[in-house]
């Protein structure tokens, strides 16, 4: 238990500071360079599996859908548990009464998509618009960063996040990744 303490903190540090490198180059369209050779699907794992306390807390059930023994991306997995982080992240806080949280992650014509699902309060139209912009947020304590760094992570892998939400009928994140090759590009 020590060590997972340890790692994790370890962790935090490190996405502090992504989260000041990101917010730095916001208006320059740099981004810090990261590893390509993650796992989409085993980074959804640990990430879930770090969750899972978490979940259970804010009585929230998870379902796991189906997901593909590997998907290799371009991107590392710490970065794709910090992508992952903040959408989960933002599911649970759109249901603070608890819910279903509906996880799948499945490959298609070359892509892997996280689909990642609430049953919250869902977002309203105009809030939708602007969701993902520095610095922009709902939450009392936020700092709009969240979103921000998951999509400018989900770019890095040469992929896209999209948000679908309506209010009163929660949120679903889809990220899609291309299927990096055995020379390890996208």
């Amino acid at each position: 238990m020590a060590g997972f303490v340890v790692e994790e903190a370890d962790r935090l540090s490190r996405t502090v500071a992504r989260y000041l490198d990101f917010a730095r180059a916001a208006g320059a369209g740099d981004a810090p360079a990261v590893d390509e050779n993650g796992d989409a699907a085993a980074a959804l794992e640990s990430t879930l599996d770090l969750l899972e306390g978490e979940m259970q807390a804010r009585r929230v059930t998870l379902r796991r859908g189906p997901r593909p023994a590997a998907a290799p991306v371009a991107l590392d997995n710490e970065s794709l548990k910090q992508l992952y982080l903040n959408l989960i992240l933002n599911a649970l806080d759109a249901m603070p009464r608890g819910g279903h949280l509906g996880v799948e992650a499945v490959e298609r014509a070359g892509r892997f998509e996280v689909r990642i699902a609430d049953d919250g309060e869902g977002i309203p139209a105009e809030t939708l618009r602007r969701l993902g912009r520095p610095f922009f947020t709902t939450k009392a304590s936020g700092s709009g960063l969240g979103l921000f760094l998951a999509r400018r992570l989900a770019r890095m892998a040469r992929g896209d996040l999209k948000i679908q939400s309506e209010a009163g009928r929660g949120t679903t994140c889809v990220v899609r990744f291309p299927r990096r090759d055995a020379r390890g590009g996208a």
